[in-house]
């Protein structure tokens, strides 16, 4: 018997800061997973998975006194250090599947838990749309579901390690200062989640990715905004300790367009990656005989 147990990514998030001295990100996942499959080991056979892969098996297996070995397999279409949950994808796909393959489960709290005792930790795993403390995991907030919509994912290169990142000696006093901008960027979003309204989405996700300008700045920030409204996207998302952002879209119509026009208009600043749908359902699995 074996678990697939299918984590998604993200595309940063539509929000990122801290308000009263709480931490959070507002989560945004996408139709790209992190898929672990597990099963009860019966041979001498190892697969190798990678180093924080390799710390979610040994917490889990610790966490729910699991003596048994179980082997597993991880596939990943995220790519690392890009600020696409790939590290937390990967990391709740493999603590699920070990518990799934012992005969055990995990609720998304203990999920939550066990991933930030690795690293600071982005909750796509949960259902719908969340605001998290990905810091500490004091604090949860559902805050609804995604309209249909999708994502135009561009890279600007490079990459950045999410734990030397969360170390800046600097970023309290930074975050502290775009707190009033934050606040104001997460009443619209819930607002545009409870309606619906994915021009009161956009226009929060773009208040936060400005915001964090002071924080990691994107020179094209502002050229990328207007080129993106001309085209008839609702807003810019970034990851706001990553180096992948992108346009928020309602359909696709434009994305020929957006493809061919986005070496002309940002040369080789950006790279185009992918075009994606905004995902809802969180972590699931499959058994399979």
């Amino acid at each position: 018997m074996e678990f697939v147990v299918k984590s998604p990514g993200a595309c940063g998030e539509l929000i990122q800061g801290q308000i009263d001295g709480q931490n959070f990100l507002v989560t945004c996942p996408i139709e790209r997973y992190s898929i672990a499959t597990a099963w009860p080991k019966t041979t001498t056979q190892t697969h190798e998975l990678p180093y924080k892969a390799q710390q979610a098996v040994a917490v889990t297996k610790e966490y729910l006194r699991i003596v048994r070995d179980i082997d597993v397999v991880l596939y990943s279409e995220l790519k690392d250090g890009k600020g696409m949950a790939s590290s937390s994808a990967d990391i709740s796909a493999v603590c699920l599947a070990v518990a799934l393959a012992a005969g055990r489960h995990l609720s998304m709290q203990e999920l939550a838990r066990l991933a930030l005792s690795i690293e600071p930790s982005d909750a796509i795993f949960y259902p719908g749309i969340v605001q998290f403390d990905h810091l500490q995991g004091h604090f949860l907030r559902p805050l609804g579901h995604f309209p249909e919509a999708y994502i135009c994912i561009f890279d600007q290169g490079g990459v950045i390690d999410t734990v030397e990142f969360n170390a800046r000696e600097d970023l309290i006093s930074k975050r502290a200062a775009k707190e009033k901008e934050i606040q104001k960027a997460l009443t619209l979003l819930v607002e545009g989640l409870r309606k619906g309204d994915m021009i009161k989405i956009g226009t929060a996700a773009t208040m936060s990715a400005y915001a964090n300008q002071r924080i990691l700045p994107r020179p094209y920030l502002a050229d990328l905004d207007a080129w993106g409204k001309a085209l008839g996207a609702n807003g810019v998302i970034v990851a706001h300790s990553g180096t992948v952002c992108g346009l928020l879209l309602t359909d696709l119509k434009k994305l020929d367009d957006i493809r061919k026009g986005l070496s002309v208009e940002f040369g080789n600043t950006l790279t185009f990656l992918d075009c994606v749908k905004v995902y809802n359902g969180g972590i699931h699995f499959v058994r399979r005989s």
